[in-house]
């Protein structure tokens, strides 16, 4: 838990204390620029201490994606250079998304460049990749538009979870806006 306390956010979802309004990306600076990261498999002790500098936001870059993130006017704002050959090759990610039995409900608005398929996934990092919130797909559009999905945890947990944005496959950008996680324990 120690290591939970530079993530207010997350820190509320897990005591269960979770305040629906609360925009995730608003934690971000204005003007950040994310991190990117090459893909990793295991989150050890001391991981990124980089991380700590956006509230856990980052990229993961793989398989030949390539791309930049910044954070301005309330907008996380994604320029996919190269989708790369997968469609997890490029992903914008927040660690740690601790997972705990019950209900989730995960709301956003985004938008994009031109048309183009993306994949949000709450998910284990490495070993099995066990996916929480079961890899959903949307269909971005260029107008704004508002996306909830729910799911369950009922068995295993996960307090170093990843909470992604997929937008490999494609080299179409995206913006994201008003990201809310809430959680109702069992």
């Amino acid at each position: 838990m120690k290591n939970m306390l530079f993530f207010p956010a997350f820190f509320a979802l897990l005591t269960g204390c979770t305040e629906p309004g609360v925009d995730l990306l608003s934690e971000l600076p204005t003007g950040a620029v994310l991190h990117a990261y090459p893909e990793y498999t295991s989150v050890g002790k001391g991981f990124p201490e980089t991380l700590k500098q956006h509230n856990g936001w980052h990229l993961v870059l793989q398989h030949g994606g390539l791309s930049t993130a910044a954070y301005n006017r309330g907008i996380l704002e994604v320029e996919v250079a190269d989708g790369g050959s997968q469609w997890y090759s490029v992903q914008v990610c927040l660690l740690p998304m601790p997972v705990e039995a019950g209900r989730y409900k995960v709301l956003f608005e985004a938008r994009s460049d031109k048309p183009r398929a993306m994949i949000l996934d709450i998910g284990h990092v490495g070993g099995d990749w066990h996916s929480f919130s079961g890899r959903i797909p949307y269909q971005l559009t260029p107008n704004w538009k508002a996306y909830a999905t729910e799911f369950a945890v009922n068995g295993r947990v996960d307090p170093l979870a990843r909470f992604e944005f997929n937008l490999g496959g494609e080299s179409v950008g995206a913006e994201f806006r008003n990201v809310r996680i809430i959680h109702k324990p069992l």
